[in-house]
């Protein structure tokens, strides 16, 4: 049975329609990048004066962590479609729900945190049943090199 052409068709639409998301999706990840970049920047200037506060190295972390959520989810937009997409975006749950533990404790709220925790163990837990129950990889064939 042969492919229908409407059939390659409506696949070369959803596949232009996905480009442009993931495009969309790309820039605008890096205007956020550029702005807390900036905003790292400058507040690490004020660290460094005689008049800085524990809020503001607060805030720096929280910079940095949020840097690093960014960089995960473009690590996700560029990642190959399919089983590595989804193992990918799970990653980047993990580091979402690490961040927020942080926030919780910086912020001293048991509720939060106790929510935040959950949640890290829930989402460590279908990681774990991706990697290991739903996308089970073949072992790596092991290549002789001759001398």
């Amino acid at each position: 049975m042969g492919i229908s052409a409407t059939h390659v068709k409506a696949r070369r639409i959803i596949n232009m329609i996905m480009y442009v998301i993931d495009v969309v999706i790309l820039i605008a990840l890096g205007i956020m990048i550029a702005i807390t970049t900036y905003y790292l920047m400058r507040d690490l200037g004020s660290l460094v004066s005689y008049t800085s506060t524990i809020n503001e190295l607060k805030l720096i972390v929280d910079y940095i962590l949020l840097l690093f959520i960014f960089s995960e989810l473009l690590r996700s937009v560029l990642a190959v479609r399919g089983e590595e997409y989804l193992i990918v975006l799970m990653e980047t749950a993990v580091v979402i729900a690490i961040r927020e533990i942080y926030i919780s404790v910086i912020s001293k709220t048991t509720v939060d945190l106790l929510i935040s925790a959950l949640s890290l163990i829930a989402v460590i837990i279908g990681l774990w049943l991706i990697r290991t129950k739903v996308y089970v990889r073949r072992p790596r064939e092991h290549r002789i090199v001759a001398s």
